[in-house]
């Protein structure tokens, strides 16, 4: 914060927070307090899409933003479903694509992501299906997103679902490295192929059908144009965490909060992303309730591992397929891993071990 304050004072500036979610002020004033010596005229736009959040962080003039028309949630959809399609297949299927539309409710995401389907369906009769479904009756999800994403969801080959569902394990907004990924999907046996080189091609090919029908968004690509990180829709990774029936869980902890993981022994919990923040608890006492735990993905930036948590995490947690205990600011932390235990030999169905910017690991016994 000190170091903002410094940046901004004196400056004019224009500054975005795009979608923002917290709703705790307490988070949110001493971050306005530091931007409080700048000059007159700078400005600070938020986006949100809850109105809560505009209120308590004191927006003076908010706007709503309305859902599309239905001739703008036409052009979405036009510029996807019928890409690569004849002029004769276009004028076929127009009619039917208008009532889809209609369906959407003019929001984009569900435009895009009915479209992206339609997209691989020539016949009249596989459009009618489409139109036609149950599914537009479900709005068990925000604004009835849900059925545009269930239609797509339910075209996918059963192992593919699968992928789709292990990403709920990520937090929003999660950077997410594509051969990471597939390797975690490895790791669980999602594919049957045997050798490494198949199963690799395989997760590049199912990453692929998920990115193609709008699951994944904001691609990072390399020189040569191959796509190697992405992010997901936050409406996209509520309807995972829906399918994935509370499989996976992510939790950020604080300094002292270790106590906020108590309540997951009441939940059938197979995948678990930790991000620890400085002066947090590795959440041992939980351990107990998560014997069947497969992934353990840990995050940290200045959490010091102590030589007890390990031993007892290998003790407890022995059915654990994918385990990381990843560094993300090496400048930040002060104690790394020294040594791995010699009882990690009790993961014995363990694929993936992730140990990244772990420097000081000296032994592994």
């Amino acid at each position: 914060m000190q170091h903002i304050q410094e940046f901004v004072e004196g400056e004019k500036f224009l500054l975005v927070l795009d979608d923002v979610w917290n709703e705790d002020y307490c988070k949110w004033e001493p971050f306005y307090y530091c931007l409080k010596n700048c000059l007159y005229g700078s400005k600070i736009l938020i986006t949100t899409r809850k109105e809560t959040v505009a209120c308590i962080m004191g927006s003076t003039d908010v706007i709503s933003v309305n859902v599309l028309s239905e001739m703008e949630c036409w052009s979405v959809f036009e510029s996807l479903a019928f890409f690569g399609n004849s002029m004769e297949e276009r004028e076929n299927l127009e009619k039917i694509g208008r009532e889809i539309i209609r369906k959407c409710k003019g929001l984009p995401l569900a435009a895009k992501t009915i479209a992206s389907l339609l997209r691989s369906k020539n016949t009249e009769k596989e459009w009618k299906n489409i139109l036609e479904s149950e599914i537009w009756e479900l709005e068990e999800v925000e604004k009835g997103l849900l059925a545009p994403l269930m239609l797509s969801y339910y075209e996918l080959p059963s192992k593919v679902k699968q992928c789709f569902a292990y990403c709920a394990v990520f937090p929003k907004d999660h950077e997410i490295l594509k051969y990471d990924l597939i390797e975690l999907w490895m790791a669980q046996g999602y594919f049957s192929e045997k050798g490494y080189k198949e199963m690799k091609d395989i997760g590049e090919k199912y990453f692929n059908i998920l990115a193609s029908r709008s699951f994944f968004q904001d691609f990072a690509k390399s020189g040569d144009g191959e796509i190697v990180c992405c992010k997901m829709h936050d409406l996209v990774h509520d309807f995972a965490r829906y399918i994935s029936s509370n499989e996976c869980s992510t939790i950020e902890i604080h300094g002292g909060e270790e106590s906020a993981m108590s309540p997951f022994g009441e939940k059938k919990i197979l995948h678990l992303m930790l991000t620890l923040y400085s002066g947090a608890l590795v959440p041992i006492s939980i351990w107990d309730n998560v014997k069947g735990l497969r992934s353990l993905l840990v995050d940290c930036d200045e959490y010091s591992w102590s030589s007890e948590v390990l031993p007892q995490l290998f003790d407890k947690l022995t059915c654990l397929r994918a385990l990381k205990l990843k560094v993300s600011c090496v400048r930040l932390c002060e104690n790394f891993i020294k040594e791995i235990p010699t009882n990690i030999e009790k993961l014995i169905h363990l694929k993936y071990l992730n140990l990244t910017n772990q420097w000081g690991i000296k032994k592994i016994t």
